[in-house]
């Protein structure tokens, strides 16, 4: 059952989850809002003015699918990363059966948040993993479910998720993620994975 996270609910779980040292995963440099983050045409054509003036009325909302977690997350604050954001978009993408809080690459929120932006609109980005201990990866490993050796997922730069839109299929949300040109991106039958490594990697379902 889905809960929606209050501030109060999200600083107990945070505090009772273990946070790795700062500087665990190299990030991006504030500033320039996503646009500059990401660096690609296609996302400035989404993020025009009049969009980015809107920014704190539309935040990131993420839905942990395994936790039931919802938060909305203020992701930018004016034309710089909101540092509070960035924490408790860390903290949807923990590593829930360790419970583990790594700081993620922030290239993946500024690429979920842009899809969000383009299909889902008000609607929350689905998130089934995100952030794996090796422990975890291992475990996923031994019951066949496709998790890879040297998964980024355990390097906190790869994520899966799902955007609902009944008219836009998950070939044409792959496409668009694939066009940012931060990373491979790899279509299954029910999800989409996202990762910062070597965009011309390439497995999974066609799209």
């Amino acid at each position: 059952m889905s809960t929606e996270l209050t501030r109060r609910s999200f600083l107990r779980g945070l505090a009772s989850s273990v946070v790795a040292p700062a500087g665990t995963v190299a990030g991006l440099p504030v500033g320039a809002y996503a646009a500059a983050a990401l660096a690609m045409p296609a996302l400035v054509a989404l993020l025009t003015q009049d969009a980015m003036a809107d920014t704190k009325s539309i935040p990131l909302r993420l839905h942990n699918t395994n936790t039931g977690d919802k938060l909305a997350i203020d992701l930018f604050v004016g034309s710089d990363w909101n540092p509070t954001g960035l924490v408790q978009a860390d903290y949807m993408l923990r590593d829930f059966r360790q419970n583990l809080v790594v700081q993620n690459d922030r290239r993946l929120y500024a690429a979920l948040y842009v899809l969000q932006r383009a299909f889902v609109g008000d609607g929350y980005v689905k998130v089934n993993s995100g952030y794996r201990t090796t422990t975890t990866n291992e475990m996923l490993r031994r019951q066949g479910l496709g998790a890879a050796r040297e998964s980024f997922h355990t390097k906190a730069r790869a994520v899966d998720y799902l955007i609902p839109n009944p008219n836009a299929t998950l070939s044409e949300i792959a496409r668009v993620a694939k066009g940012f040109h931060i990373g491979a991106v790899a279509l299954y039958n029910n999800f989409i994975h996202m990762d910062t490594g070597d965009p011309d990697r390439s497995w999974g379902l066609k799209y």
